[in-house]
């Protein structure tokens, strides 16, 4: 229950209806530190690699399947030795073979077993969703390229001439050296190694100063559904009877593990969205980074 300005009664919400915000959680509490002393990384590493080599245009049309596209391919082999050249390669006869045996299970559906039928079986019907996608997604593709292949086609019966411009665009010399790189960051210390183990000395003592707010309140609030605020005192064990003397709800110690469990552990709470801000990620305990 929440209290909100300008409604009269608490208004009710779960925890899926909630965005929890801790800022500057390095200075809530010394238990979210690192206890070796050391400081975990802030900085990331940047790595370029290469863009993966796409396929050239060429080969998309020498794979495809479609009437259309097929014309186009034995008119521009007619033409242009350099393409016939390369529709023969073995590196496009070898890019065929690839996609041929790529699907995993696809020798499960040509009776091949792993001598396990209930094991063969579920993999028959994985195989098949696989291949299912894998023939939609080419459809859709195979679609685009015929409105090219038609195009190209018109052009070169009305009388284009191909040149060596044409052969380097489709086996994409052109555009060899224009390949994007991709740039892969990774951040050094964040969540790296195993959970430290939380000490005593690192539980964080409560003051010994009575009811912990919060305890109460949430006791108060319970109350009031379960209808054991009654003036009287006496329904339900009333008020006093139900928070009880300081003592029986002391504050309890505060460590990591107890944060952890409660973040992502066996008090884990489904749907809650949990907002961490701070000012200094290098003093945060990696675990907690995790």
């Amino acid at each position: 229950q929440y209290m909100v300005e300008g409604e009269d009664c608490p208004i009710k919400l779960g925890f899926k209806d909630v965005i929890f915000v801790m800022e500057d959680v390095d200075a809530a509490s010394k238990v979210v530190q690192r206890r070796d002393g050391k400081s975990t990384a802030s900085v990331t590493r940047t790595e370029i690699i290469d863009a993966p080599k796409p396929k050239c245009a060429w080969q998309i049309l020498l794979e495809s399947s479609d009437d259309g596209c097929r014309e186009v391919v034995k008119l521009l082999m007619e033409k242009l030795p350099r393409l016939k050249e390369a529709a023969l390669s073995t590196e496009s006869l070898c890019s065929v073979a690839k996609q041929l045996v790529a699907p995993a299970g696809l020798s499960l559906l040509f009776g091949a077993s792993t001598g396990d039928s209930a094991e063969d079986e579920k993999h028959r019907e994985e195989a098949k969703d696989r291949l299912e996608k894998i023939n939609s997604e080419r459809d859709t593709a195979a679609n685009y390229i015929r409105q090219f292949a038609s195009a190209l086609k018109g052009l070169l019966e009305a009388g284009a001439v191909p040149d060596d411009s044409l052969v380097d665009e489709l086996l994409g010399v052109s555009s060899a050296g224009q390949l994007s790189t991709l740039v892969k960051t990774s951040t050094a210390g964040y969540g790296t190694g195993a959970e430290t183990k939380v000490d005593e000395e690192d539980q964080e003592e409560a003051p010994d100063t009575g009811m912990d707010p919060s305890i109460m309140m949430a006791t108060i609030a319970s109350l009031m559904d379960s209808g054991g605020s009654k003036a009287d005192g006496h329904a339900g064990g009333g008020m006093s009877s139900a928070l009880g003397t300081s003592s029986d709800l002391k504050k309890d110690k505060l460590n990591l593990s107890g944060l952890l469990n409660v973040l992502d552990g066996v008090v884990d709470t489904p749907e809650r969205i949990l907002i961490m801000t701070t000012n200094h990620p290098e003093q945060l305990d990696p675990a907690l980074i995790r």
